[in-house]
């Protein structure tokens, strides 16, 4: 007689995690000047030089609802995050105390300073904090070189290293400004080749080896970690950023 299947667990929740969350916390960590620090504080729309004056600000940590969050004592403390991004400042304050990985050279640049921060920036009552205050740091430049030209191989190394050393996630701010329907016609129009054969075609002759070999440490690091990508700013795109619609094309992505 076949043995009976036992029915499936309830799902989880956070109060079966040991999770709870404190409003009166809540409220005082959302009140505090080193959350609210991480506001858009823009003069004019967009953050731009000139031109109309900017009204309605962003304030991105409150509309995450992460002060409820951080209420709970969940802080990232003892996770690892890694950062693909085009340099970074490691002596930034918002990173003191925290152990920095990295792979390869790290030029100085703002925009990885500002993201990194914003992931992982320290609470320690001066400046600005992250999202998760408490997590370490892996980095990875675009181009140890400081080139506007991606070196996929450096970045294929940082995502395999960061995975090996056992990264919940990684964030990549960057792009080509090539739309997912571009690659996706492209397919369409020739079915015989590869996700990485495409990519090659579409975006930039680095090699389809080299290609798959980076779309290879994507899957690896999503075996234990989420990867996130950026959208295009471009606002005239009418599909996603190829790069962030990789799991579309290379479906083995599609499992973190």
């Amino acid at each position: 007689m076949p043995t009976p299947t036992p029915p499936a667990p309830p799902p989880a929740t956070w109060a079966s995690r040991g999770v709870t969350f404190d409003p009166v916390r809540a409220a005082q960590i959302l009140a505090s000047a080193e959350f609210r620090n991480a506001d858009a504080n823009c003069i004019y729309v967009g953050c731009a030089a000139s031109g109309p004056l900017a009204t309605n600000q962003s304030r991105a940590f409150e509309l995450h609802n992460l002060h409820t969050a951080l209420s709970s004592g969940l802080t990232g403390v003892n996770k690892l995050v890694a950062v693909v991004d085009e340099g970074f400042r490691v002596t930034h304050q918002e990173f003191a105390g925290k152990t920095i990985h990295q792979t390869g050279t790290l030029p100085v640049a703002d925009h990885g300073t500002h993201v990194a921060s914003l992931i992982a920036g320290v609470r320690d009552g001066v400046g600005m904090h992250g999202v998760a205050p408490g997590a370490n740091l892996h980095f990875t430049a675009l181009n140890p070189s400081g080139a506007s030209t991606l070196d996929i191989t450096n970045v294929t190394l940082g995502t395999l290293s960061a995975a090996t050393l056992g990264a919940v996630a990684q964030n990549n701010s960057w792009g080509f400004n090539v739309a997912a329907s571009t690659l996706q016609a492209h397919l369409a129009a020739n079915p015989s080749q590869s996700v990485a054969q495409g990519l090659n075609s579409v975006i930039a002759n680095y090699g389809t080896s080299r290609w798959q070999a980076y779309l290879d440490a994507l899957n690896t690091f999503e075996n234990g970690g989420v990867v996130v990508w950026a959208l295009s700013n471009d606002e005239t795109m009418a599909s996603g950023d190829v790069m962030a619609a990789l799991p579309y094309f290379d479906t083995r992505l599609q499992g973190a």
